[in-house]
């Protein structure tokens, strides 16, 4: 279930990922929900993050026909497994991202 941050009224869905399994995760969670997300844009984002750093985004999204922005951040503190963080204004939108996260990781096995 998605977590209300310290950013007052703003919801995160976050995981963390090896890194192998970022683009089959942002192309799963944009086939499933149909964000509009730029998978391409998001990954390559994700790889240029630098060791014990974090690399933000902001950009917009369609969900239920409504634009939501999205906070995008990856974390690097180890070399080859990012942490991803999803912060939007929607809860059902989290909560969706988090449904899609524990639905990965069972189809991946971990």
């Amino acid at each position: 279930m998605a977590q209300e941050t310290e950013l007052a009224g703003w919801f995160e869905a976050s995981m963390n990922f090896d890194m192998e399994n970022v683009r089959p995760f942002l192309e799963q969670v944009e086939a499933n929900l149909s964000l509009g997300l730029n998978v391409d844009r998001l990954v390559k984002h994700t790889e240029a993050t630098q060791l014990d750093t974090a690399n933000g985004s902001a950009f917009q999204v369609t969900f239920d026909g409504e634009p939501v922005e999205v906070r995008y951040s990856a974390y690097l503190d180890d070399l080859d497994a990012p942490d991803l963080y999803f912060f939007v204004k929607s809860e059902v939108l989290a909560d969706a991202i988090d449904a899609e996260m524990e639905a990965f990781c069972g189809k991946m096995g971990i």
